[in-house]
């Protein structure tokens, strides 16, 4: 008689998530840090419904997007806050939040996947973040600036001025005064745009260029110009073919003030890297001229590897306590340096 093998589910792998490091700035002069945890716990714990934790983004958005936090708990032994941030709207997707849902304090992921569907409004996307007084750690992608969170935890505690800035940590002990300039990268090709103005010298240029480098370099047009007056031959090219042919390239060129400390260059750099999303096409110039360092390899981040459930969702308590022991190395890190 030859026994059954009943088949065994193998499983579920674990998940690696890259978490990320900001300082919150403090604006007080007579306090050593922000307070920023106490705020953010005594204004969750007086909302005791998740529909008032909402923050519209736009309110003429026909689809009504909204940031909240669906979740959180307090961690007393690293002084800390785990939440749960979701965007979600009135479009049609995928996860659906109830009003079942949002009429409880605090609903998980776990909640929305079971929960029965009278729709509401829809689950866009979420992430997760920790926050004490001096710093906050998320798993938001590479891709994503933290100016949304920035912006809903300024709102939900009534301080316009709640402020973070990326954490900075050179890698390869390259040091942050052996870095003489930005090089912004665009690997598509051209995009020409009727809203672009021609330009007619090189000074404009390089005012657009200032303005447009907080953001997203959008060099086409103007790129375009230059090379025209410059080569002869591209003169029979259209620009279509023309855009088709180059990337942009803009080098911004810097060195840190003899009086500057390190600490402070490490915040300037953070602060330039904080509005850009595309941290790929960012990269930094060595004074050797041998090196390029990508932006992303300059943020303070931490690997970590978390179990996921069944449904291939990560293990939620996992991640709070590796956020939570990341902030602790912060924390640690800083009174060291005092």
């Amino acid at each position: 008689m030859v026994n059954e093998i009943k088949d065994v589910k193998p499983s579920p792998k674990p998940k690696d998530v890259t978490l990320r490091a900001f300082e919150i700035k403090n604006v007080s002069i007579s306090k050593s840090s922000s307070d920023a945890k106490s705020l953010l716990l005594k204004k969750l714990e007086s909302v005791k419904i998740a529909k008032d934790r909402c923050m519209q983004l736009n309110k003429d958005d026909p689809n009504k997007e909204k940031d909240l936090i669906s979740y959180y708990k307090n961690s007393d032994i690293s002084n800390s806050i785990f939440c749960t941030m979701l965007r979600i709207s009135t479009e049609n997707d995928i996860q659906h939040v109830t009003d079942t849902l949002f009429e409880k304090e605090t609903f998980t992921m776990e909640d929305i996947a079971t929960a029965h569907i009278d729709t509401s409004a829809i689950c866009k996307g979420h992430y997760y973040f920790s926050l004490n007084d001096d710093f906050v750690v998320t798993n938001l992608p590479l891709n994503k600036t933290i100016v949304r969170l920035q912006a809903y935890l300024g709102w939900f505690i009534g301080n316009e001025l709640f402020e973070l800035t990326p954490m900075i940590s050179p890698k390869d002990k390259t040091r942050l005064s052996d870095l003489k300039g930005i090089i912004v990268k665009d690997p598509e090709p051209l995009a020409i745009s009727n809203e672009v103005p021609r330009l007619a010298d090189s000074t404009n240029l390089s005012t657009t260029l200032s303005t447009e480098s907080q953001k997203k370099v959008h060099l086409g047009q103007q790129v375009l110009d230059i090379i025209r007056k410059s080569l002869s031959d591209t003169k029979t090219l259209d620009d279509i073919t023309l855009s088709q042919m180059i990337s942009a390239e803009l080098v911004i060129k810097f060195k840190k003030p003899r009086k500057m400390s390190e600490e402070e260059y490490k915040r300037v750099l953070g602060a330039y890297l904080k509005p850009v999303s595309d941290l790929e096409n960012i990269s930094f110039k060595r004074t050797d001229n041998k090196t390029e360092i990508k932006g992303k390899d300059l943020l303070k981040t931490k690997r970590v590897s978390i179990e996921t459930t069944s449904s291939g969702k990560i293990v939620e308590q996992q991640l709070l306590k590796q956020m939570s022991a990341f902030l602790v190395e912060l924390s640690d890190e800083k009174n060291r340096s005092k």
